[in-house]
């Protein structure tokens, strides 16, 4: 499972919105990257390569639920629904 939070700093907010599984029975190690688009979290195991989008904001299908999930890479559009 893969945690994307820290411990903020004073002057900083910070706050867990989601934990994802990505594989399986393999612990992660430290060092990620972002692809050259930053649309992707690179991640390895001793023997994987992983990849993982950034944002998944197709997961909120109602837009109380994309507000109240704290995902700051999500909005809602009122013109399309979505």
């Amino acid at each position: 499972q893969l945690r994307v939070d820290s411990v903020p700093k004073p002057s900083h907010n910070a706050m867990l919105y989601e934990t994802v599984s990505v594989m399986e029975g393999s612990p992660i190690l430290r060092d990620m990257d972002f692809s050259p688009d930053f649309q992707y979290i690179y991640l390895l195991t001793e023997r994987k390569v992983g990849r993982i989008p950034v944002e998944t904001c197709e997961q909120y299908g109602t837009c109380p639920k994309c507000l109240s999930s704290g995902d700051p890479h999500c909005g809602w559009c009122v013109l399309e629904n979505r």
